[in-house]
């Protein structure tokens, strides 16, 4: 289901976005798929995790996990099919301190700096923020 919201071609020359936003008004500030990941990372028994992780996955169209050697790798692997070209990969990544970034990991051994955001300069400014 994924694959088809990303190879589609789209009408919209003028602008380069994923066709998954083409005529979307809203952007939801919470996917449900994004709870069952939470839920799926925070389990205490992996069995109920993968039980979390399944659901989506069967709601995807893909083939359930019997057994995983490292739940948290699915778990990876899925934020990142879901979540591409969102924001929300981001802060995913800073939660985790994960060194290595992007959908096929194009960046590697990076270090604290990268999830530290500047802070604006109208809050520099009027914000009485001192560095």
């Amino acid at each position: 289901f994924r694959l088809k919201l990303w190879f589609q071609e789209s009408d919209n020359t003028k602008y380069l976005m994923p066709y998954k936003y083409t005529g979307i008004y809203r952007i939801p500030m919470f996917k449900v798929a994004e709870l069952y990941y939470i839920a799926a990372e925070c389990s205490s028994v992996e069995e109920d995790g993968l039980a979390y992780l399944n659901k989506i996955r069967a709601h995807r169209g893909l083939v359930p996990l019997q057994e995983v050697t490292n739940l948290q790798d699915e778990i990876v692997k899925e934020y990142k099919k879901e979540f591409m070209c969102e924001g929300q990969m981001f802060f995913y990544y800073k939660r985790l301190n994960m060194n290595k970034l992007g959908v096929y990991r194009t960046k590697s051994n990076i270090d604290e700096s990268v999830y530290m955001l500047p802070i604006p300069v109208g809050e520099l400014d009027y914000g009485k923020i001192e560095l």
